[in-house]
């Protein structure tokens, strides 16, 4: 499983343009802020529009660059591989390394290193996977519990995790 085998699914989770109040990150499209759009448009010497306008083909260009390398992706058991690219996208590429690493029982410093590889290679990758899905479980539960505001979004979180359930 690569990248190109995953990115259809997750354009299609995140789904259109969306400025939800209660979404801290504000406006998104494809799941894009307009702050990470902005920052992307400015290193590629383009200039600043709307994320309303931004093109499916940008918002994988973004995702692909920001958050599939940086997450080791490729790296990581094919089994694994989507579900924690999902991870980075909807928590972050440090938090989802962290719950990564939590499932893999490794120490959860936010960077995929040797010794994260090391307790991955010592789980197999259907535990890892069950044991991943329950950390994200249990981190939308700790955000819900933080701001009840984000309640708006369990039921979107949670079809979303039923990709990896299976």
């Amino acid at each position: 499983m690569n990248f190109d085998d995953v990115i259809g699914a997750l354009l299609k989770r995140e789904g259109g343009y969306v400025d939800h109040p209660h979404d801290h990150g504000g406006a998104t499209n494809f799941g894009i802020t307009q702050g990470v759009f902005t920052e992307w448009l400015a290193r590629q010497g383009r200039p600043w529009r709307s994320v309303k306008n931004m093109s499916e083909d940008d918002a994988s260009r973004i995702y692909f660059m920001q958050y599939w390398l940086p997450a080791k992706c490729t790296d990581l058991p094919p089994g694994i591989r989507s579900i924690h690219f999902d991870s980075a996208v909807n928590h972050g590429v440090a938090r989802a390394a962290r719950l990564l690493q939590e499932a893999a029982g490794a120490e959860p410093d936010g960077v995929i290193g040797s010794k994260t590889m090391a307790s991955i290679a010592l789980m197999s990758p259907e535990l890892l996977k069950s044991r991943y899905v329950s950390m994200r479980y249990r981190f939308y539960g700790r955000i819900i519990k933080r701001d009840r505001s984000q309640l708006d979004f369990i039921v979107g979180w949670l079809s979303r995790m039923e990709e990896f359930v299976s």
